[in-house]
C-alpha cells in the first residue's frame, strides 16, 4: 500500500463516529459551556482536547468526570450548560454501548450459527437493514441468488421471515422480543 493511500485510510478511519465520538462530544459539551478545551476521564481512559485553559469546572458524566477549561469562570448559565452538556456526552456515549453490545450479539450468533462465510456475510447486511437488491450489488450477485442463501440461511435458523432471522441473530427468540 503506498503512503499517500495509507495516510487516507487513517484519514477514514479518523472519521468513525464510534471512535472519535468521546473526544467530539467532550469539545462540544465544552463549548456549550462557553470553555475552549475539556479533559474527559471515563472508564479509565483520558482524553485532552480543544484549547487548555486556567480555569477549570468538573461536572460528573456517565461513568466518569468532564473537566470543562475557560479561559474566564463560568458562572451559574455556564456551570448549568456545562451539566446539560455533560449529560447529553453521557446519553450519547451510552447509546453507543448499546449498539457496540448488539454488534456483539450478532457476531456471537454468527459465530454460533453454523452458516458459511457467504451466508454470514449476507446476514450482517440483513442486520442492518439492506435492501436485496443492495445486498446482491455488494456481493456481488444476482438477486436470485441472494433470494435462493435466504431460503437456506431460513431453513439452517429454523425461521421463516427476515424479520425473524434479524430478532434471532439479534438475540432474541421472537422477532417480537
Amino acid at each position: 500500500m503506498r503512503e499517500r493511500d495509507r495516510e487516507q485510510l487513517l484519514e477514514l478511519f479518523a472519521l468513525a463516529p464510534f471512535d472519535s465520538y468521546l473526544e467530539r462530544g467532550a469539545l462540544a459539551a465544552a463549548r456549550l459551556a462557553g470553555g475552549s478545551g475539556a479533559i474527559c476521564r471515563r472508564h479509565g481512559r483520558e482524553v485532552e482536547v480543544g484549547v487548555p485553559a486556567p480555569h477549570r469546572l468538573v461536572v460528573e458524566v456517565a461513568g466518569g468526570q468532564l473537566e470543562v477549561q475557560s479561559d474566564e469562570p463560568l458562572d451559574g448559565e455556564g456551570e448549568r450548560a456545562a451539566r446539560f452538556g455533560a449529560e447529553l456526552l453521557g446519553v450519547g456515549l451510552g447509546w453507543i454501548e448499546q449498539l457496540v453490545d448488539a454488534q456483539g450479539v450478532l457476531e456471537r450468533q454468527l459465530a454460533a450459527s453454523g452458516l458459511g462465510p457467504r451466508e454470514r456475510e449476507l446476514c450482517r447486511h440483513l442486520a442492518e437493514g439492506t435492501s436485496t437488491a443492495a445486498i446482491a450489488a455488494r456481493m456481488g450477485l444476482a438477486e436470485s441468488s441472494v433470494r435462493t442463501y435466504l431460503k437456506r440461511i431460513f431453513l439452517k435458523m429454523g425461521v421463516s421471515s427476515r424479520v425473524e432471522l434479524v430478532a434471532r441473530l439479534r438475540g432474541s427468540r421472537t422477532a417480537a422480543a
